[in-house]
């Protein structure tokens, strides 16, 4: 799998923002070159700090801080493009789908958007494969959308098997650019479609 560049679902990352994160987990994220980071997990892991700040500002604070130090990193950002809102509109007008567009609001006390179709829509667009520690719903939309691939890391099998197309060197990832980050300077390339 060296040659396979992953999109990480936002529960890889804040199970990495643990204070105790899954030990194969860590091991799994360690031995990864590279990976990439989608713009919907970036939105929750700060409405994450936006919540926790409410009831326990501490916790925020330390959360805040992680956020930062891992913006530090270099990894993949892939660029939001006409390719990705294409994928997006074709998920999001899929009927067996809909469960996926909001939490449903009887069981949490506000609604919100879900991101796993937006996620799904950025591994089609460049088709990579998607890291994730619960892969149902990523299933789901395979069964109407046929994803590149999904792992779960701490099991270390393929839900969804890896695609030929999503390996490094097949892959729809043509250029890469060096963007700069306004939180903390961070420095992350950015991922286009040709």
């Amino acid at each position: 799998m060296s040659d396979v560049i992953f999109l990480l679902d936002t529960n890889i990352l804040s199970n990495a923002a643990k204070k105790k994160p899954i030990p194969e987990l860590t091991a799994w994220l360690v031995a990864q070159k590279t990976f990439a980071v989608p713009f919907p997990a970036l939105i929750e892991l700060e409405d994450g700090v936006v919540k926790v700040s409410k009831s326990h500002p501490e916790k925020a604070l330390e959360y805040r801080l992680w956020i930062d130090r891992f913006l530090e990193h270099r990894f993949l950002y892939p660029q939001m493009s006409p390719a990705v809102a294409r994928h997006y509109a074709e998920l999001h007008g899929c009927g067996p789908l809909k469960n996926l567009w909001f939490v449903d609001p009887r069981k949490v006390k506000t609604a919100k958007p879900k991101h796993d179709l937006f996620i799904a829509a950025i591994a089609l667009a460049y088709r990579l494969p998607i890291a994730t520690l619960n892969s149902k719903d990523f299933a789901l939309v395979h069964r109407h959308c046929p994803l590149p691939g999904v792992f779960d890391p701490v099991a270390s099998e393929w839900t969804v098997p890896l695609t030929r197309s999503a390996t490094r060197k097949t892959s729809r990832i043509d250029t890469l650019a060096i963007a700069t980050w306004s939180i903390g300077g961070s420095r992350a390339s950015q991922l286009t479609v040709a």
